[in-house]
């Protein structure tokens, strides 16, 4: 799609940019702006220059073979596996740990702790966290991730897929070969008769005994999409999370400072909006 509408796509992101200026927002818009983008093509020039013929079997070397003298789309995509492998997850750390420091919901935090305090013998002293097999054991550690990641998730946005020579029929709709399709997890999340209520945050909703139910959200959970284009690395993001949560609500508590409000966190209009509006989550670490 941005192949098709990057024109447009450009003009807007540069009247967001302007208007953004003018309201004395950071004008680092897009995701983490200039800076990545910066960073990209500098790591691939400084490869093209330095690494090309000892290095045969990275990513960005196979890409040099494929596409070569074209630094601008290689940098490209290396920038779209540095966001997909690192923003994902942290957008999906700031967001969970951003909602639960506020009043409403400090009360998760509690929670947490009890159940982290039951392993407490499982604690490494020196990495502060425990093994991933015994916090895989935990529920509520693990229906707070599941929630915090279908009410913000950090790809929202609708992902493209294109229907196979041989068709197909979505939702009783037949689709010619060739359509473009697509689906979102922001939508998916919001389907109130899996997920009453869908606008509030709340982990207990995956703590149900209800089989059906809790089949019907797993089914319908789309944090990492599905199929053979999924996530790669979902299981490494679920490890991640699991590790750092454990090992911060086990030792602190966190509480949101004067400038995070609601409006500062609202999701922003990118592909990874899990990116807080203000680009900024301070929050305040307190020992236990």
């Amino acid at each position: 799609m941005l192949h098709y509408f990057g024109s447009v796509m450009g003009l807007k992101t540069q009247l967001i940019t302007v208007m953004r200026k003018f309201s004395g927002q950071s004008t680092a818009y897009h995701v983490r702006g200039s800076r990545l983008s910066d960073y990209g093509q500098d790591s691939v020039s400084s490869f093209h220059r330095d690494q090309t013929t000892k290095d045969t079997l990275s990513t960005c070397a196979k890409l040099f073979s494929q596409v070569p003298n074209n630094e601008p789309a290689i940098a490209a995509e290396c920038m779209d596996h540095l966001v997909a492998g690192v923003d994902t997850t942290g957008d999906a750390m700031c967001t969970l740990m951003w909602r639960i420091s506020t009043p409403e919901y400090a009360y998760v935090q509690d929670l947490l702790f009890e159940e982290l305090s039951t392993i407490k013998d499982s604690f490494d002293p020196v990495r502060q966290t425990a093994p991933i097999a015994v916090l895989d054991k935990l529920p509520y550690l693990d229906a707070v991730i599941y929630e915090s990641m279908r009410w913000r998730p950090p790809v929202p946005m609708t992902l493209f897929r294109v229907v196979p020579p041989t068709g197909a029929v979505i939702s009783g709709q037949a689709m010619p070969p060739g359509t473009t399709v697509g689906c979102q997890a922001y939508s998916l999340h919001r389907v109130e008769d899996v997920f009453p209520n869908p606008d509030v945050f709340d982990p207990k909703r995956w703590l149900t005994n209800d089989a059906a139910q809790l089949t019907a959200m797993r089914a319908h959970f789309w944090a990492f999409s599905s199929g053979g284009r999924m996530c790669l690395g979902h299981n490494l993001a679920m490890v991640e999370i699991k590790l750092i949560i454990a090992a911060v609500y086990m030792y602190y508590t966190t509480r949101v400072t004067a400038g995070v409000t609601e409006e500062s966190m609202r999701m922003d209009d990118q592909l990874t909006s899990g990116v807080p509006h203000a680009l900024t989550c301070p929050l305040e670490f307190v020992a236990r």
